[in-house]
């Protein structure tokens, strides 16, 4: 595993990513998980990553730290985009665990980030209830 080779293909990932970029990556039984998606084989990551590039503007990740052991990588990473529609920036922070086979392909990709903080409380009435709760809950953690 090549973690210089990793962190650079997904700092340079974009909307022209090919399937055979992939595979130079990951297995073809790649098992990719993230808080709206969980995907079961190569193609499916595929179509994953051309939708999500064609949906957003000026998408950058970067990636801040980089930890490994044996055949587990962990990214934090930050990754910025807009919307089409939208002259506004949108930045996620999240972290990505990787699993590698013993080819140093990518076997299983977890990225874990705030569905709730970046998508749901952006929503009007949803994201002022989740608001409040969080408001409550952490009210609560305090007395």
């Amino acid at each position: 595993m090549n973690h210089v080779r990793v962190k650079t293909f997904f700092e340079t990932l974009d909307e022209g990513v090919t399937l055979d970029d992939l595979k130079s990556i990951y297995t073809e039984e790649v098992h990719f998980k993230n808080p709206f998606y969980e995907l079961d084989d190569l193609a499916a990551l595929y179509h994953f990553f051309r939708q999500l590039y064609q949906q957003v503007d000026d998408p950058t990740l970067l990636i801040t730290e980089s930890v490994s052991d044996q055949n587990i990588l962990y990214l934090n990473w930050t990754f910025r985009f807009a919307f089409h529609e939208k002259q506004e920036t949108f930045s996620i922070d999240g972290l990505s665990r990787m699993h590698f086979d013993e080819r140093g392909k990518i076997l299983e990709h977890t990225d874990y980030w705030d569905a709730g903080e970046h998508i749901y409380e952006t929503l009007p009435l949803l994201g002022t209830l989740i608001r409040w709760i969080k408001k409550k809950i952490m009210a609560h953690r305090s007395s």
